[in-house]
């Protein structure tokens, strides 16, 4: 049988104790100089030994601060339109809006595809970053008409963006349409959702619509991929 090598050896066995529940959730592992001498190995056969952990989501790199159990359920349900607070709420979690822009602006010739409103017209944008029990999940960059909201303020955008819309509004959400993109964070990415400049997130681009086929908004999300698992069910 063929030897493990080292760092598939440290990889296995930590994901063991993860399971087993030694190392708890969000609960910290050993540093990477600690695990090194455990192994006697060197600290580049560690970090490569919890990078392919933390590909497969079970630990979560925090710079400054060490290496962490995951302690997040990342699954998106690909069936039904499920707003933020209402995703964290269903997985227990204690959601909470950050409001880090709110301006208007003309709309782009992008923006203007998008909410199907001519090129220049009024626009709100607002940029959210979405928080479950105080870590930084989604960073959120949203358009919406001025006509279509006219009276829309910062205190709507501290809460569930559907919520208002079919509470509030008295609008029915019909179907949300995405696009995944994987990028690699920026330096703005990086300082907002936690990670390292380089490294994989998940940029979704969001178009809401209404059952009369009205476009009601478009986000562009960036998320965390720590924090999400796209499950595809398909049937023949």
């Amino acid at each position: 049988m063929k030897q493990l090598s080292k760092y598939k050896e440290i990889e296995q066995n930590i994901e063991a104790k993860i399971l087993r529940g030694e190392y708890p959730k969000q609960g910290m592992i050993p540093t990477e100089n600690e695990i090194a001498a455990s192994y006697n190995c060197s600290r580049a056969t560690v970090r490569q030994a919890l990078g392919n952990l933390v590909a497969k989501g079970l630990v979560e790199r925090t710079p400054g601060k060490g290496t962490f159990v995951s302690g997040f359920e990342r699954i998106q349900h690909d069936n039904e339109v499920e707003s933020f607070t209402e995703e964290m709420k269903r997985l227990g979690k204690s959601a909470s809006t950050e409001l880090l822009e709110f301006q208007l602006k003309e709309a782009t010739p992008l923006v203007s595809q998008k909410l199907a409103v001519d090129e220049n017209e009024p626009v709100y944008y607002f940029e959210r970053l979405r928080k479950a029990d105080e870590m930084s999940v989604t960073l959120e960059q949203t358009y919406l008409s001025v006509a279509q909201f006219p009276d829309l303020t910062v205190n709507t955008l501290m809460t569930s963006k559907y919520d208002f819309i079919e509470t509030s509004l008295g609008m029915e959400i019909d179907y949300v349409e995405q696009q995944l993109f994987p990028i690699l964070a920026n330096n703005h990415l990086s300082q907002i959702l936690g990670v390292q400049i380089g490294e994989p997130v998940i940029q979704i681009d969001s178009t809401t619509y209404l059952e009369n086929g009205q476009i009601i908004d478009f986000t562009r999300l960036f998320t965390n991929p720590n924090y999400m698992q796209l499950n595809i069910i398909r049937k023949k």
